[in-house]
């Protein structure tokens, strides 16, 4: 699992021993709890996730805690690999790929990592813009 409470400066072999070496890439998994059934061609159409970096209002609640990013930085794909959604438990898991970089030292900072969805539920409503994102550092949608 992708522990999304970790902070800034993350080393990625810390986050799995999959992620020692230079060049090497791990699958990751974030699972999402939804509060109603979801439209499941909705929720596993990746293009309808985002995945980046938390922007900050200055006030050190940004990506990096709004500071300079170090060298060792990676950056996430913006699209998942895949979604799958089970509809018994109307949960949605998330599965994305971390690169180690080419030095091997790389780091990220899992908490201020935003997962944002646009899909539908099962009406055919739209997902409610107040909570349509989660972070580690925010705790919730």
């Amino acid at each position: 699992p992708f522990l999304s409470s970790q902070g800034p400066k993350t080393n990625l072999s810390s986050m799995s021993n999959y992620l020692t070496n230079a060049g090497d890439e791990h699958t990751f998994a974030m699972v999402f709890q939804f509060d109603k059934a979801m439209n499941q061609s909705s929720v596993q159409n990746v293009f309808n996730w985002n995945i980046g970096r938390a922007g900050g209002s200055g006030r050190a609640d940004g990506y990096n805690y709004d500071m300079t990013l170090p060298s060792t930085e990676v950056t996430l794909p913006s699209t998942p690999l895949a979604v799958y959604y089970n509809q018994s438990e109307q949960t949605a898991t998330v599965l994305f790929k971390i690169h180690q970089n080419a030095t091997a030292d790389g780091t990220l900072d899992p908490s201020h990592i935003n997962f944002s969805f646009t899909g539908k539920d099962v009406a055919g409503l739209s997902m409610d813009k107040s909570a349509d994102m989660y972070s580690g550092f925010s705790g919730f949608a």
